[in-house]
């Protein structure tokens, strides 16, 4: 969504919550909150792609986790705790009973709160640990791998006629990008979507 309104001109962030898989830091054990994404939009002047990123609030997304679990990898430091609240960094104790945690401990898990907050508390929506502990009413019993009952929120902000700030942004991202090896969120993803229909896509 942040993509689209922000290739309109309107400034964008989204925040979503998911079945809980993160802990609450400090001192949380259990799986609480959701990996918690959000995501901002913000439109460039002169027709150029807008700025687009998205995160997750967990120190790595659950995906992630997976891949090192299936290339038999280790996980790095500070990325999840096994059933018993251990540090841990084996992919399989933390994706089975295990939790991942925030990026930044407790400032992560701030943020993740704020997610749960918007996305469920604001909308009536279910809680990440009101969504993990649901039953399937389909096939009456839990199912891991069905879609999660989650909440979204969106905020635009349309700045109107005013496109002086968009001349006074370029400032910054040039500034950024000066120094030598740095570059703007989304410009990679931007460079694969115009080599992809005629490249494709390597799967190994």
């Amino acid at each position: 969504e942040v993509d689209y309104f922000a290739s309109q001109g309107i400034i964008t962030l989204a925040f979503v919550n998911s079945r809980s898989f993160v802990a609450h830091r400090p001192g949380g054990k259990r799986k609480l909150y959701g990996t918690n994404p959000m995501a901002f939009g913000f439109p460039r002047k002169d027709g150029v792609l807008p700025l687009v990123w998205d995160q997750a609030s967990s120190a790595m997304a659950r995906g992630e986790i997976q891949l090192y679990q299936r290339d038999g990898l280790s996980l790095p430091e500070g990325v999840a705790i096994d059933r018993h609240g251990n540090p841990t960094t084996s992919p399989e104790e933390a994706l089975e009973g295990g939790a991942q945690l925030p990026f930044g401990d407790h400032k992560g898990s701030m943020i993740a709160m704020m997610v749960e907050l918007l996305a469920a508390g604001l909308t009536g929506s279910q809680f990440s640990f009101e969504a993990a502990d649901n039953i399937d009413e389909k096939y009456d019993e839990y199912n891991p791998n069905g879609p999660t009952n989650h909440g979204e929120v969106i905020l635009l902000i349309d700045p109107g006629n005013n496109n002086n700030y968009l001349t006074r942004c370029e400032m910054l991202f040039e500034r950024i990008l000066e120094e030598e090896g740095t570059r703007l969120p989304s410009s990679r993803r931007y460079a694969n979507r115009l080599k992809t229909p005629s490249e494709g896509v390597y799967i190994p």
